[in-house]
C-alpha cells in the first residue's frame, strides 16, 4: 500500500473499524479494507465524476467473505449481480473504484487509494478495468479557485 494510502487510512481509522467489526462478526473472514469514499448510483452506471461526490459516503468499506459493509450499508455478496475493479492513474497516487449492481436493482460506487487485497475474494466476481477518468469541471473551477486563492494569501503576506 502507498504512503497516501496508509495516510487515508489512518484518517479514516481503517485499522480501529476493521477489529470493532471482527469483535462483532467473527464468523466473518475480513479480505480488504480501505478508507473510502462512496455513493448510490443506478446499477451499472458508469464510472463518472463531478460534484455528488463531495457529498458522498466517507467511511470504512470492509470486504468479507459474505458481504461488503461500509457504515450503514450492507451488501451480501450472493446479492451482487456485477462488480467492477476501475484502476485509476492520479498526479500524486494510484486509486481505483469498485462499481458494483446488486439484484435489488441498486448501485454503489467506492472510491479508494489502490489496495490490491480487492482482488483476492472469490466470491466477488470482478471484472478489471482500466480506465483514465476526466477530471470534471467543477474540479478545475475549485483548484482554479485555490489556486487564486493562495496566490492571494502569498501577495499579502510576502510581496505587499
Amino acid at each position: 500500500m502507498s504512503v497516501i494510502g496508509k495516510i487515508v487510512n489512518f484518517i479514516y481509522g481503517t485499522n480501529r473499524v476493521v477489529l470493532k467489526f471482527k469483535e462483532a462478526n467473527p464468523d466473518e473472514k475480513v479480505i480488504a479494507a480501505n478508507g473510502v469514499k462512496a455513493i448510490k448510483s443506478e446499477p451499472k452506471t458508469e464510472v463518472d465524476t463531478g460534484a455528488h461526490w463531495i457529498v458522498s459516503k466517507r467511511a470504512v468499506a470492509i470486504l468479507t467473505d459474505k458481504r461488503i459493509k461500509c457504515g450503514n450499508w450492507s451488501i451480501p455478496l450472493k446479492e451482487i449481480t456485477s462488480s467492477e475493479l476501475v484502476n485509476l492513474n492520479g498526479l500524486i497516487s494510484k486509486g481505483q473504484l469498485l462499481n458494483v449492481s446488486t439484484a435489488n436493482n441498486e448501485g454503489y460506487q467506492f472510491g479508494m487509494q489502490l489496495n490490491k487485497d480487492w482482488t483476492k475474494s472469490e466470491d466477488l466476481k470482478l471484472t478489471y478495468i482500466d480506465k483514465e477518468i476526466k477530471t470534471s469541471t467543477f474540479s478545475w473551477l475549485i483548484r482554479i479557485g485555490l489556486i487564486v486563492y493562495l496566490g492571494y494569501q502569498v501577495y499579502e503576506k510576502f510581496i505587499k
